[in-house]
């Protein structure tokens, strides 16, 4: 079963390595099987994008991630949430600035953010629709581009 994952995975990364609106129909919100949460809303995704929610609501710490900052994924995951990309980086840098929180890791590619999804306890990033998971991860939300 790994085998027939890691395949997928290749032939996904071979067939649609870099995001493009034209591959999918949708994002998927995508988290590590540890987190206590089966769905969120845009008004979620919004707060904890904004760092607003830093923690879940069994007290453990989220890990965000999101693509590099030239990544046309960013753009249009955080249009979604009804705000530019360069919104949300003046936020991340006030607060980080503060002292009260750090902007999300960034990733490379649909791989990597599934790995490190998939890796790191807490861990909350977005993906196109386009990609297989598998059940190494869970999904919070699909949305419609």
């Amino acid at each position: 079963m790994k085998i027939l994952f890691a395949l997928s995975l290749l032939l996904s990364v071979f067939l649609f390595g870099n995001f493009s609106t034209a591959q999918a129909q949708s994002i998927k919100v995508i988290a590590n099987n540890s987190v206590d949460i089966s769905e969120v809303s845009l008004q979620d995704l919004l707060f904890i994008y904004g760092l607003k929610n830093k923690r879940f609501t069994d007290g453990s710490r989220i890990v965000l991630f999101q693509f590099n900052e030239n990544s046309e994924m960013n753009d249009v995951f955080y249009r979604k949430l009804g705000r530019d990309f360069k919104v949300f980086k003046n936020v991340w840098t006030n607060l980080q600035f503060k002292g009260e929180g750090f902007p999300p890791s960034q990733v490379q590619n649909q791989v990597e953010m599934l790995r490190k999804v998939k890796d790191t306890p807490g861990a909350i990033g977005f993906i196109s629709s386009s990609i297989n998971i598998g059940s190494d991860v869970k999904v919070l939300a699909e949305l419609p581009l």
